[in-house]
């Protein structure tokens, strides 16, 4: 290496040098630091050698140590200069030996070599040290082979230690997939539901808003229909009421026997009565249609208020028909309701009229008693509270349709049924 040259940092490391001294078939081992320099080294050794046989340092001329490595073998004079560190030159796993040539070999002599050269080649050094040699060469041997399998090992040992995290990571990359990946599915089906519930909540308001505007259609139909007929049956009763006041005036004017008079006069007033009850007849058939919605919704309030008085809900006729359907609950499901229903029926089944059990076989009919807001209720109109025969109901309920007149004639059936 130049002088002057800028030399990288040197790693730091040290070498176990094997110094061969021919002169008494010595060998020791020392240990030099990988930063010194080859001069530094030779210094090193002269030393070590010298304070070894008791001698003085003079004595062991260090300029004349011949370096050598296991993987370079001998470093020649003319590669070197005095800032050549040791590590520059050798492995980092090789062996190192300085030959500390203090006579000529005889060997060396024999084979007529010059001199100049003997000490330059480790073949003509003499036999102590080339049996020296060959058992480093075992050793180290035997030690590079400990080495690598103890290398081979740690290797192993590193890759199923690697193999071992990378399964690791590869199972919590798996799970983290998997989690996203629910996370993805829950927010889909979260998604999906909202909409399912938008889409739900706009049909029913529609359904809402058209079954809205059909009520007001037929209230506003009923209502025309109703004070005009009502009118008409004002004027029937103005009428028949002047009739039986003058009937009445016409026995006391008269003088007629008491008890004749009586009679007659009561056979008339029950026949006007009668009058009266079919001009109220001929007004539900004057107007069919609309009148049908409110006898079917007067049924269905008759009922209620009939089981809400049975369960002990209401006595008030007029609200019993509301506490009965409070009764069932908040809830618009009408599963929930009739289930609601059945509970109470069951649970008052002692205290109910015997028909009660009637209609807890008929599941039509439970529907419309269950149902919150039931197309019957809906379409009633100004709905009469009063008792009426069973013909008075019997047109409006074959006139129905569908599940609605199955339930709306078990209902017919249910008031119809004699009391025990």
């Amino acid at each position: 290496m130049m002088k002057g040259t800028t030399r990288p940092q040197a790693r730091i490391q040290s070498f176990s040098v094997t110094c061969h001294f021919a002169e008494r078939s010595t060998t020791i081992k020392t240990r030099v630091s990988g930063s010194s320099t080859l001069p530094e080294v030779r210094s090193r050794i002269a030393a070590e050698l010298a304070q070894h046989l008791g001698l003085q340092e003079a004595d062991v001329e260090a300029t004349g140590i011949i370096i050598a490595s296991d993987d370079k073998g001998f470093l020649p004079y003319d590669t070197e200069d005095e800032d050549t560190l040791l590590s520059d030159v050798v492995g980092d796993q090789a062996g190192i030996h300085a030959i500390v040539p203090s006579k000529i070999s005889q060997a060396g002599l024999d084979a007529g070599v010059p001199t100049s050269v003997i000490t330059e080649s480790p073949s003509f050094l003499s036999d102590p040290l080339t049996s020296s040699w060959n058992a480093r060469m075992m050793t180290l041997g035997a030690q590079l082979k400990a080495d690598l399998l103890e290398e081979q090992e740690r290797r192993e040992a590193k890759l199923r230690e690697e193999q071992k995290d990378r399964e690791a990571k590869l199972r919590e990359e798996q799970k983290d997939r998997e989690a996203k990946l629910q996370n993805k599915l829950m927010a889909k089906a979260a998604e999906q539901r909202k909409q399912d519930e938008e889409k739900a909540a706009v049909q029913r308001k529609k359904d809402a808003e058209k079954a809205e505007v059909q009520r007001k259609k037929d209230l506003s139909d009923a209502k025309k229909n109703a004070d005009a007929w009502e009118r008409k049956l004002q004027l029937k009763i103005k009428d028949l009421e002047d009739k039986v006041e003058r009937l009445e005036q016409d026995a006391t004017d008269q003088k007629l026997e008491a008890k004749q008079k009586h009679e007659a006069t009561q056979r008339y007033i029950e026949s006007l009565a009668d009058d009266i009850d079919a001009a109220t007849d001929f007004l539900a058939i004057g107007d069919e249609a609309s009148l049908d919605r409110i006898k079917r919704r007067n049924l269905l309030d008759r009922v209620q208020a009939t089981l809400a008085s049975s369960l002990g809900l209401s006595d008030d006729r007029y609200l019993a028909s509301h506490q009965f359907r409070e009764a069932l609950g908040p809830s618009s499901s009408l599963e929930e309701r009739r289930t609601r229903l059945r509970e109470m029926l069951d649970n008052k089944k002692e205290e109910l009229p015997k028909e009660a059990a009637f209609l807890m076989n008929r599941p039509e009919a439970l529907a419309l008693l269950a149902e919150r807001y039931h197309r019957v209720r809906l379409d009633g109109d100004q709905v009469a509270h009063g008792y009426r025969e069973r013909s008075w109901y019997e047109g409006s309920v074959s006139r129905s349709s569908g599940g609605g007149k199955v339930g709306l004639t078990s209902l017919l059936d249910f008031i119809s049924l004699p009391r025990q």
